[in-house]
């Protein structure tokens, strides 16, 4: 097989062929544990980016010279 690797190889990665092709997994495919649709990975990262936005609006608003700070620059537009 080793004389054939990079035909293979082209096939499965280049042409996207993997009936007449390979694709290497290496070592990490050993770490993967959770395989989720399209959609579930979507709704995954929205909601990380509306927690991550949720915690950065506490923290602003928490201070209050921060606060009159941002207040300041939006008026200014």
């Amino acid at each position: 097989m080793a004389a054939n690797t990079p035909m293979l190889l082209k096939a499965g990665l280049v042409d996207g062929d993997l009936s007449a092709g390979m694709l290497a997994s290496g070592q990490v495919v050993g770490a993967l544990d959770d395989l989720p649709t399209c959609a579930e990975l979507v709704e995954r990262v929205v909601a990380g980016a509306v927690e991550r936005l949720a915690e950065l609006a506490r923290l602003t608003t928490s201070d209050p010279q921060t606060t009159a700070r941002l207040a300041e620059d939006d008026s200014r537009g």
